[in-house]
């Protein structure tokens, strides 16, 4: 079977409320061959969640890829922990994890 390369990922287009969009999606192909990905929908408008988010989409697929979409989803999730300025980041994600073969 001929292994095929991941070539492109879809991302979100319309902006929102406030002109911007926190919103990321990435795509990580493993030398396993396993390949992850995952796309974030932020929620809010901080200009610590437009930065935080595309940060968690390539964490999110890369440790898919390498482990398991849990350890990816725990992983994302530590990276929006520390609310010592009060504004917290929130975002859901959608992972997914496939192996060739």
């Amino acid at each position: 079977m001929p292994i095929s390369a991941v070539t492109a990922v879809g991302t979100a287009s319309r902006t929102g409320t406030d002109g911007t969009t926190a919103d990321a999606a990435h795509a990580f192909h493993a030398s396993t061959g396993a390949v992850g990905a995952a796309v974030i929908d932020g929620i809010g408008h901080s200009d610590q969640l437009h930065a935080l988010v595309p940060v968690l989409a390539v964490a999110a697929a890369r440790t898919a890829a390498i482990r398991w979409p849990l350890a990816c989803l725990l992983t994302a999730g530590l990276l929006t922990c520390d609310d010592g300025d009060g504004a917290r980041p929130s975002s859901v994600a959608v992972v997914a994890r496939v192996q060739a073969g």
